[in-house]
């Protein structure tokens, strides 16, 4: 499937990680539609391959969304992300460079909000994005986690853009946060009435594992990036620590 599309070189939005660009469909199935080109903000980027990693994420979180949405009356979507060449600029000094790679994906219209990052940030009253984040978990037996929740809410769905991956194996990337980021969600996170029966892991669990020196760097930390994006260099906790918390985490999701 062919797909073009052209983009405005001003930036409309940009993250931690990411700058955003505004367009429209030119060929393929959504053709004349708004589109979203996004480029990586640290490096220009090469390689279709770079992008890997980034394919990976959406579709390990659409496939979780899929199972939660089985199981709730408000469901989640996920924008589908299209890896793409730039073939022809009209601004030379754009930061988007001629046969540079970038994603394409739908417009969300609306009003765009962020709900919960990867590193502890929660919207108290996104009750079942809090819920679907916890559910990731429990399903993945603790091996990963959906995060970095971000989008338009239309009536009772979200359609959301830009998730992060929290992993045991800490293989999706600079923004998987991990065992931290998990802890982080979990020391703030309040179950309701999408997730009160799934099995949930408690402060008291990491005494003796989490010393109370790191735990208060994780914590200065989530308040310093507030509701933004947590890079994997930013984290504080040594190895040893992450391989026993994944430990407890296993144990916890386990139970019945």
């Amino acid at each position: 499937m062919s797909l073009t599309a052209t983009f405005s070189t001003t930036s409309f939005a940009e993250g931690r990680f990411r700058r955003a660009y505004k367009g429209t469909w030119t060929e393929g199935p959504h053709v004349g539609r708004k589109c979203v080109t996004k480029e990586c903000k640290k490096q220009h980027t090469w390689k279709a391959t770079d992008y890997d990693t980034t394919v990976e994420i959406y579709e390990k979180a659409k496939e979780l969304a899929t199972g939660f949405n089985s199981k709730t009356t408000r469901p989640i979507y996920f924008t589908e992300v299209h890896v793409m060449r730039v073939t022809k600029q009209g601004d030379p000094s754009a930061t988007l460079k001629l046969h540079e790679y970038c994603t394409c994906e739908d417009y969300i219209a609306g009003a765009y909000k962020k709900y919960c990052n990867n590193y502890g940030y929660i919207d108290s009253s996104a009750h079942s994005l809090q819920a679907f984040m916890h559910w990731s978990w429990w399903r993945s037996d603790s091996e990963v986690m959906v995060s970095d929740l971000q989008g338009v809410r239309k009536d009772e769905q979200y359609m959301l853009t830009d998730p992060a991956i929290c992993s045991l194996a800490g293989g999706y990337g600079e923004t998987d946060t991990g065992v931290e980021g998990m802890i982080m969600f979990f020391l703030r996170h309040q179950c309701n009435e999408f997730c009160s029966t799934l099995p949930k892991p408690s402060l008291r669990d990491f005494i003796g594992i989490i010393p109370q020196e790191l735990l208060s760097q994780c914590k200065t930390l989530a308040a310093q990036i507030g509701s933004s994006t947590t890079y994997k260099v930013e984290l504080n906790l040594p190895a040893g620590v992450k391989r026993k918390v994944g430990e407890v985490f296993r144990t916890t999701a386990q139970r019945s």
